[in-house]
């Protein structure tokens, strides 16, 4: 039943434009104020300001473009992106998700992710469309990696609910989630085990 009530709230979700148009950047840094540009244009900022806040809007726009790839490249055309290339951009965009500590950053890939992942589960090639289902072992396999401590936590939020959520929003609407499905049980079997576990350390 839960699992049922996720796939529907999923399936509700917006549109992947939409989504990229309303994500809140409020952690962002402006790069005019990073630049410290005034109106007369002067007094520029330190350097490595400057520096910091070029790399994360180029980590942004890398995501996106990826997504923007995944939309216009036929994926199944190998003269143009071989399964290797593909899997190798599934894996930067999970990469970043799981390493980032901004919060502008992990939302454009979570946007670009879902956009690769939507391309990749149309394919007829099944090297390509299992490759989500990979990203899902993945996420699984940090999440209950037991040598977790205070530097996987991430300011605000992580990357991995992001990272569930781009596979479960790639999921082809009209047609069984079985992604969704099999990971929402996996999900609430974890979140059961540490509910008990708690409950018995009292």
């Amino acid at each position: 039943a839960a699992a049922a009530a996720a796939a529907a709230a999923v399936g509700s979700a917006s549109a992947f434009d939409d989504d990229a148009d309303a994500i809140d950047d409020d952690d962002d840094v402006d790069v005019d104020d990073a630049a410290g540009e005034t109106r007369g244009g002067a007094n520029p900022a330190p350097k490595a300001q400057m520096i910091t806040t070029a790399c994360w809007l180029t980590m942004k726009e890398v995501s996106l473009t990826i997504g923007e790839l995944a939309r216009g490249v036929p994926v199944d055309d190998e003269t143009l992106l071989d399964p290797a290339a593909l899997k190798a951009c599934g894996e930067h965009l999970l990469h970043v998700l799981l390493s980032m500590k901004h919060n502008g950053a992990i939302e454009k890939t979570r946007v670009g992710l879902v956009c690769f992942g939507e391309r990749l589960l149309r394919s007829s090639n099944p090297e390509l469309s299992a490759l989500p289902s990979d990203w899902l072992a993945t996420l699984f396999n940090r999440l209950t990696s037991p040598e977790q401590g205070i530097g996987d936590l991430i300011r605000r939020s992580a990357g991995l609910p992001f990272g569930f959520t781009a596979v479960f929003l790639a999921e082809p609407a009209g047609v069984p989630r079985k992604l969704l499905h099999g990971a929402m049980a996996r999900l609430l079997d974890i979140a059961l085990g540490e509910y008990l576990f708690a409950l018995y350390k009292t």
